[in-house]
């Protein structure tokens, strides 16, 4: 539980007093017979499913960051492309092989690219 697994219902119990909060433990969330984790997102967004991804999210998977030109060496024909920056806001990761949308502002007008 928590970052890298070292938090256990004692630590929160043992916060909660320290705090003052209360806590109560639910049972793990569980989809398709495995518990939903942080860990089990990532793996999917790396095989690129999608659909698993929204599944155990309960919504879109969506990316925020700032937008750099490219190289322009990957872009396919007719697609436009354009690289993410690689600042702290930039660091969600990207499915693999898959065809994003994005919704992109510019000059503070909203355009939506395919």
């Amino acid at each position: 539980m928590g970052f890298r697994g070292e938090g256990t219902k004692l630590t929160l119990y043992e916060y909660s007093e320290r705090l003052g909060y209360e806590v109560e433990v639910l049972p793990p969330l569980t989809y398709r017979g495995e518990i939903v984790s942080s860990s089990r997102i990532r793996h999917a967004l790396a095989a690129g499913d999608l659909e698993t991804v929204r599944a155990l999210l309960g919504r879109r998977y969506a990316v925020r960051g700032r937008v750099i030109r490219g190289r322009r060496t990957r872009t396919p024909v007719g697609l436009p492309h354009c690289e993410r920056g690689r600042g702290r806001d930039d660091a969600s990761p990207l499915p693999a092989s898959t065809l994003l949308t994005s919704v992109t502002t510019v000059e503070c007008s909203r355009r939506r690219l395919a």
